[in-house]
């Protein structure tokens, strides 16, 4: 393999959205998410930190009487999670990050007020996920993941000298015959033979 600066890959602006469970993902890179389903909405400014993509998985050795090594690693489990922080606070982020509520308002004008009630701590609330991004060659890449939940506590700071961020991070779950997560790009540096 040659180098190739091309190959490098440095995310210059990004986006994500929020749908149901079940929505239509944009099929080609000349689709936006609005139009494969009005269900996406997205979440807006996040913190320069940007997305967070982890992907892991637990493994069990098998030891045998013999070695000192274990002849097998056995997969027990695997995990999917995205991290990152919503820097605006409003009606799609707020139930999202502490999962999932009702927004109601009441009154008009200096009466007027929003409130937010969050689901029974017991509820899970399961969104479809998408993430697009734009790298420094101007390429577009996707990831989408198709059944997933905030998983870990919520905790933000209120404070004079800097803005609040909503820090989340969401875990991504099986969807029985459909792929649990897939990526695309029109990058070339993808491309097979």
């Amino acid at each position: 393999m040659a180098f190739s600066a091309d190959e490098v890959l440095v995310a210059v602006n990004g986006h994500v959205y929020v749908g149901p469970v079940g929505a239509t993902a944009p099929a080609t890179p000349d689709v936006t998410f609005e139009t494969a389903d009005t269900d996406w909405v997205e979440c807006g400014y996040l913190n320069e930190d940007g997305l967070q993509y982890t992907q892991g998985r637990d493994t069990e050795d098998v030891p045998v009487w013999q070695s000192f090594q274990p002849v097998k690693k056995l997969v027990t489990g695997a995990n999917v999670t995205m991290g990152m922080s919503f820097m605006q606070w409003n009606a799609t982020t707020l139930p999202i990050a502490f999962g999932g509520g009702t927004i109601t308002t009441s009154g008009t004008g200096a009466t007027e007020k929003h409130q937010f009630e969050p689901n029974d701590i017991g509820t899970l609330d399961e969104r479809a996920l998408g993430f697009e991004w734009t790298d420094s060659n101007s390429d577009l890449w996707r990831l989408f993941i198709t059944r997933a939940l905030v998983a870990d506590e919520v905790s933000f700071s209120l404070a004079k000298n800097s803005a609040a961020e909503l820090p989340i991070t969401f875990t991504a779950l099986a969807s029985g015959t459909t792929l649990p997560y897939y990526w695309y790009t029109n990058s070339p540096a993808l491309a097979t033979a």
